[in-house]
């Protein structure tokens, strides 16, 4: 818990550490390593960044797909830099800065990331706009609140 800790000092300290140590690991030398899958890292970095770069560039100004880009303030991945570079890229794309958190915005602050995440959706996506339809196609009746 220490070492999670001062890795992340803005973030309170959990009460109960059972929903950390979910996401750990102990490995034979006796440590807690925290549980990942390698198969998230691509094996070719450059082609995946290369991948990435096509996406963005195929992205049309005129198509205006609507982009989020959240970003805790205490990100250690994410720099000033990179954030003007993608508005460079993605004029249209709205973003917004968190205080408060770091990378990890939704588990850093979740009532922040909740709030601000369905205040976009309600903004760019109306409920009602697309009918829902099952698995099989099918539409689905609306419900009622």
């Amino acid at each position: 818990m220490d070492a999670v800790a001062a890795y992340n000092p803005n973030r309170p300290r959990p009460k109960d550490p059972r929903g950390l140590l979910r996401n750990l690991r102990l490995h034979a030398d006796g440590r807690l390593r925290w549980h990942w899958d390698p198969r998230m890292v691509p094996a070719d970095v450059d082609e995946d960044l290369a991948a990435m770069e096509r996406v963005l560039t195929g992205l049309a100004p005129e198509n205006q797909i609507p982009i989020l880009l959240l970003r805790g303030m205490h990100s250690d991945v994410l720099s000033d830099a990179s954030v003007a570079d993608f508005r460079r890229r993605v004029p249209w794309a709205e973003v917004r800065d968190i205080a408060g958190a770091g990378h990890m915005v939704a588990g850093d602050s979740n009532e922040v990331f909740t709030r601000v995440v369905a205040d976009y959706l309600a903004q760019h996506v109306p409920v009602n706009a697309h009918p829902r339809t099952s698995s099989s196609g099918q539409p689905v009746p609306s419900r009622t609140p």
